[in-house]
């Protein structure tokens, strides 16, 4: 991955990120999730959730 070192900020961004998307999964959630990157780093996370499947 272009020789960055493990960042434990960026990593626990990720973590959480992770955690998001299997949340949205297992809840039968509609929306979307965008990950703003910026400088090898995680800027931002925002989600839309429109609905979840059966509403």
């Amino acid at each position: 991955m272009g020789g960055l070192m493990p960042n434990p900020e960026i990593e626990k961004k990720i973590l959480e990120v992770i955690v998001l998307i299997r949340a949205f999964l297992s809840d039968g959630k509609v929306g979307n999730i965008q990950v703003n990157m910026f400088k090898g780093g995680i800027s931002s996370v925002n989600v839309n959730q429109t609905m979840k499947l059966g509403e």
